[in-house]
């Protein structure tokens, strides 16, 4: 059992609108005889004035300052009493404050009984509650619902049991009557309120105790934001209990102890982990609720970290950033890999007409990992690009891309003679042209040119000149070939065969 001579109050309701200040905090109401001094905290630096407001049970303003149902304290002060007040009544005080002309902070609110009798116990403990009273006869002790009575007092002050169930332990012939002692078994949260004594003929209240019946806080719940943390995340633990205590607008003050191989700060009931790595894994924690009587809650369900992480370490094998393949043979395979937890998801692109678009399924394998074209066609040449994603988190994406090219030997080329009717004596020139064949086709390539056949001159990449034809070149058969950079060689050109003309010589008259 725990006396208080001075009813300390806290915060109780705080009614909150989005884009506003704090509403005042640790309300405070410290009930004296009739009077109650009520004090309050503000998070501005700044304000201009504190409006309070008092209610009584029945939901009435009370003229506390007469003529006005109402004060306004001026910044800086952040406490008033408000006197003569009734004995034994419960208030409801309201606190806001002004910030701004006409823009006012969201409220709190907060109740009170005016007695300084406090008494505190825990749920199946035995109490005993003593007040006094005024009264000698003709009055009824009342406990919280009050249409029950523990016992009457009469005429010359003889107490008459009128509750029954031996809830209630009194003196049924106590020296002074009006010293109220009474003892509540086995106390339930039913049981807490005032207790008061009252007066037969008017009903008034004379004397009274409030009992505060109290046990642990429930047990917490433990949250974690953000819910899947990855690996380099700032994570927030948050530890949620309540006090249980009746009546249920008793204020309470709980303290979080949070309990784990941990590291970081923890401030009221957050606990702070920045910079999350992979040797978290398996850290578990879980929290405890203290309420300011001691009591200790049981242990919140724990949360293990588990942190995801990846994409990362993203290769593509060949490690290579271009591939040159034949028109006709296979591409591939080309695996993709990287690292997550949980594990990646794959998808091969191909870029076509300046767009990326998935590969055909069936160039896919290895859960999407592969890509393999058996037989590559020109139109499948360009830009791959292996994406990898995280399972859970969109957004969490990185690519590699690799640059396919597709090639054929060069064209048959076309071989011409200038001039195209030669004379012996003349001198000729054989031009061997054809075009590489590589896609996307904006693929350089250099060929080189062979000359073949009983020839003879000079031949300078795709032109080979002859001078001074002669009457032995006739016959001569001249074909060429192209080679790419590759080593991919064409067909032979046509043949150029030489037959050149002469005369008229050798004139006899």
């Amino acid at each position: 059992m725990n006396l208080f001579l001075v009813f300390s109050v806290y915060v109780l309701c705080v009614i909150l609108v989005a884009g506003k200040p704090d509403p005042p905090k640790d309300v405070k109401i410290n009930a004296i005889w009739k009077n109650a001094n009520i004090s309050w905290k503000i998070s501005k630096n700044k304000w201009e004035t504190t409006l309070i407001v008092l209610v009584d049970s029945e939901g009435n303003k009370v003229l506390f300052n007469y003529p006005y149902n109402h004060k306004y304290v001026r910044f800086p002060r952040t406490s008033y009493e408000i006197v003569n007040l009734t004995l034994c009544a419960e208030y409801v005080v309201t606190v806001e404050y002004r910030y701004n002309t006409n823009q006012w902070s969201d409220k709190t609110t907060q109740h009170f009984w005016m007695t300084n009798k406090t008494f505190t116990a825990d749920i199946n403990q035995n109490v005993t509650l003593s007040w006094t009273t005024s009264l000698t006869e003709f009055f009824n002790v009342h406990p919280p619902f009050n249409s029950t009575i523990i016992y009457n007092v009469h005429i010359g002050g003889t107490i008459i049991l009128n509750y029954k169930g031996g809830k209630y332990i009194f003196e049924d012939n106590p020296k002074d009557v009006k010293a109220i002692n009474i003892t509540v078994i086995h106390v339930n949260k039913i049981d807490a309120g005032l207790y008061s004594a009252k007066d037969d003929s008017t009903g008034n209240v004379n004397g009274c105790c409030l009992l505060i019946v109290a046990t642990k806080p429930i047990k917490p719940t433990l949250t974690i934001q953000p819910k899947h943390p990855f690996v380099g995340d700032n994570i927030t633990f948050t530890c949620y209990s309540m006090a249980q205590r009746w009546p249920g607008n008793i204020p309470s003050h709980l303290l979080y102890q949070f309990v784990g191989k941990r590291k970081g700060d923890s401030n009221s009931n957050r606990l702070i982990m920045n910079n999350l790595t992979k040797l978290d894994k398996g850290t578990i924690i879980s929290c405890q609720a203290t309420d300011d009587l001691g009591k200790v809650s049981n242990m919140s369900n724990s949360v293990t970290l588990d942190p995801f992480y990846g994409p990362e370490n993203v290769v593509v094998e060949p490690a290579i950033g271009n591939i040159n393949v034949t028109e006709g043979t296979a591409l591939g395979p080309i695996h993709c890999n990287a690292s997550c937890y949980p594990e990646c998801k794959y998808i091969w692109k191909q870029k076509m007409t300046g767009q990326f678009k998935p590969v055909t399924n069936e160039f896919i394998s290895n859960n999407n990992r592969s890509v393999h074209v058996p037989t590559i066609t020109r139109n499948q040449a360009g830009t791959y690009r292996c994406r990898v994603d995280h399972p859970v988190a969109n957004g969490r994406t990185k690519r590699k891309d690799i640059s396919v090219n597709v090639q054929s030997p060069p064209t048959k080329p076309t071989i011409t003679l200038r001039p195209i009717n030669p004379f012996v004596g003349d001198n000729i020139s054989l031009t061997c042209k054809s075009t590489a064949q590589r896609w996307p086709g904006n693929i350089p390539a250099h060929l080189s040119y062979q000359f073949i056949g009983n020839k003879r001159g000079e031949s300078n990449n795709n032109r080979l000149i002859m001078n001074n034809l002669t009457k032995l070149d006739k016959g001569t058969n001249i074909t060429c070939q192209a080679t790419d950079d590759l080593g991919e060689v064409s067909n032979m050109s046509k043949t150029v065969i030489l037959d050149p003309y002469y005369g008229p010589e050798n004139v006899v008259v």
